[in-house]
């Protein structure tokens, strides 16, 4: 298959395809870089990259396959992290010269998700800086003259390229759906606590949510999937996202799997619930209400003071940096 064929894959058909030995992870990877080398000069949808070390991530998963040990299920397929989201094998710089050279010593949990799932992290994706200041340079796959929304840009503009099969983005009030209307891209906004925020550039305790980008629903359905909470209460909302994605093995079994995760759930004689908030057209990813384990509790007393205190803590380091920033320029 030529590489603009390979490159055009969705990440549920190219995990196949290289679970099935028709297809290197190598050469997957390759053919991704060679679509981002061949058009980002144009559309700016990465701010890092660096191909060796994204060939070397490939070439390490094949070996893996070869010695007949275990894969997962994003084996050897690139993700590109949106620039406000820690990577400990590139810099995180919030799309800000204030973040400049900042390099995380560890993955943000999301990422450690995706690896363990054997995806490679192929770079950077461009981000509004601090994900809600000045936009970035990526221009809209579709028409260079026209934006491509924000404030997760890069990531929407890199699937809908195809120069990655997915991507990560975050969303606070619209840098997740935006994008990826103006791009025309499949989306996903999870239920708040689906997905773990560590690691993350936080700005609303209350309205952050990591979000994802493909180019089809069950490619949504597989990465939310992987990234979704280990805990049973919240894997419920990812197995009834896959079953409406098609992706079940027909209703009665997955109907049995969420009646057998929310019973483990249970925690002193209390279930934890979850309700259906996505709507049919994105499937029916389930709002986790309260508890622990993955899932955001209610915020009273103790809690709600120690989310103050880091809101206060984030602007303050925010401030002392521009101070830095600019005495630095003067």
């Amino acid at each position: 298959m030529a590489d603009d064929g390979l490159a055009s894959l969705t990440a549920t058909e190219a995990a196949a395809e290289i679970a099935r030995g028709a297809v290197s992870a190598e050469d997957y990877v390759r053919a991704c870089l060679d679509r981002i080398e061949a058009l980002d000069g144009e559309i700016k949808a990465f701010v890092h990259l660096d191909r060796e070390h994204a060939l070397a991530q490939a070439r390490a998963l094949d070996e893996r396959r070869a010695q007949r040990h275990s894969i997962g299920p994003l084996h050897g397929i690139p993700v590109a992290i949106k620039d406000i989201i820690d990577t400990a094998d590139y810099p995180t710089e919030f799309g800000s010269p204030i973040g400049s050279g900042r390099r995380p010593r560890h993955d943000a949990t999301v990422v450690a998700k995706l690896r363990a799932a054997g995806a490679v992290i192929i770079g950077k994706s461009v981000t509004t800086e601090f994900a809600y200041y000045h936009p970035g340079p990526t221009r809209n796959p579709h028409d260079h003259a026209r934006t491509p929304g924000g404030s997760s840009s890069g990531s929407a503009a890199a699937v809908a390229a195809h120069m990655v099969p997915l991507a990560l983005g975050s969303q606070t009030n619209g840098s997740v759906i935006r994008p990826a209307a103006f791009c025309g891209v499949f989306a996903v906004k999870p239920s708040h606590g689906l997905v773990s925020r560590a690691g993350v550039l936080a700005l609303s305790r209350k309205l952050d949510h990591i979000g994802a980008f493909a180019r089809s629903l069950p490619d949504l359905a597989l990465i939310l999937e992987v990234r979704g909470a280990a805990r049973a209460a919240a894997a419920a909302a990812a197995l009834r996202f896959r079953a409406h994605a098609g992706l079940g093995q027909g209703r009665r079994r997955h109907q049995g799997r969420v009646r057998r995760a929310r019973s483990d759930a249970r925690v002193g004689g209390r279930a934890r619930r979850s309700s259906a908030l996505v709507g049919r057209s994105l499937g029916g990813a389930s709002h986790h209400h309260g508890g622990r384990d993955g899932a955001q509790p209610r915020l009273v007393g103790r809690a709600r003071r120690a989310e103050r205190s880091a809101a206060q803590a984030a602007r303050a380091w925010q401030g002392r940096e521009r101070g830095r920033l600019s005495r630095r320029a003067g």
